[in-house]
């Protein structure tokens, strides 16, 4: 037979081990659910260069920067944060689709909404650059700068 006190550890430990199984649960469902940050690059080399990171990073980052340094070059957008916050919004709702499309010379720019991110994709000569950005991050930015 185990003792009280051996009881009360093994209780404690496992209300402990729980919560922490909770807390990591929590903390991967937050990322899985703010989605990832990539960005591609293919130069004429041919080496393909590719980085990917969890936006809750960025969500992180969005929060924790201060915003007075860039006041004097976002100011100028006071009028337009409320339509582009609205704009984003109904964004998010909309089917995907191709929001921009620019072909000239030797350079192809599109811009699609693809599920819950903005895709921008650069082709120029033999070069190319694709970025995928999770629309609920493009919002906080939004956010933060209007604030």
């Amino acid at each position: 037979m185990t003792s009280w006190g051996t009881r009360v550890f093994l209780a404690l430990a496992l209300g402990v081990t729980l919560m922490l199984a909770a807390a990591v649960a929590v903390s991967a469902a937050a990322v899985r659910h703010a989605g990832a940050i990539a960005v591609e690059f293919e130069p004429d080399s041919g080496e393909q260069t590719s980085v990917r990171f969890p936006a809750a990073l960025a969500n992180l980052a969005i929060m924790i920067v201060p915003v007075e340094p860039l006041r004097e070059v976002t100011g100028e957008f006071d009028s337009v944060w409320p339509a582009l916050r609205d704009g984003l919004d109904e964004l998010a709702r909309a089917q995907d689709f191709v929001l921009l499309e620019v072909h000239e010379r030797d350079e192809h720019v599109v811009v699609r909404k693809v599920g819950r991110q903005l895709v921008v994709t650069v082709e120029s000569g033999d070069e190319r650059v694709r970025i995928e950005l999770p629309l609920t991050t493009v919002r906080r930015v939004v956010s933060k700068l209007d604030a």
